[in-house]
């Protein structure tokens, strides 16, 4: 399914049409191509989505290979519209199997900076935020009932809005992805 254009609201849907279809239904599933070709309308845009791809490539050079992402907020909204302005990140939950890289192969400059959400915001352009999918299952669904609650909704005005879902270990699509980018030219 192709990423779905804004709506009336400038805003990704929150569904496409019946609500009480799952396939209808966001988070809508994607790959890092269709969202840096969706979305990368501008240098800003672009920018924010290489820090991504390279987030993503972090987090997969710490063994986190298995689990998914759901991209989330205002990169979702047509911005540049609504606000006048680009959107200055994006917003990330990342859903991760731990790792089962050995301790001394894991850089911690590396974790240092994903522990801490201005440093990874500086370096990657992402508000990004982790759930282990090894956490006791009433914990699981709590964070996804938060992260939902909290993303499905414009704040301004409460306007239900949609999200991405991008599965974690694909290194050849976020490859394409870079490469794409760097086609449309420097940020």
């Amino acid at each position: 399914m192709p990423v779905p254009d804004f709506d009336h609201n400038g805003v990704l849907p929150p569904h496409l049409g019946m609500p009480t279809e799952r396939t209808q239904l966001s988070p809508y599933p994607a790959v890092s191509l269709e969202i840096c070709a969706k979305l990368g309308t501008s240098p800003e845009r672009r920018t924010i989505l290489r820090g991504w791809l390279g987030l993503r490539t972090a987090l997969r050079s710490l063994g986190f290979a298995t689990g998914f992402q759901w991209v989330v907020g205002s990169f979702l909204e047509d911005c540049e519209l609504l606000r006048g302005r680009p959107p200055g990140d994006v917003d990330v939950v990342s859903f991760l199997a731990p790792s089962a890289m050995p301790a001394q192969q894991i850089d911690p400059n590396l974790i240092a900076t994903l522990q801490d959400q201005n440093a990874t915001k500086a370096q990657f352009h992402v508000d990004h935020f982790i759930v282990m999918l090894n956490w006791r299952g009433d914990a699981l669904v709590e964070q996804a009932r938060y992260w939902c609650g909290l993303f499905s909704h414009r704040r301004l005005d409460n306007v239900w809005k949609g999200m991405l879902k991008v599965d974690l270990n694909t290194v050849p699509e976020d490859d394409t992805a870079r490469k794409h980018l760097d086609a449309l030219g420097v940020p």
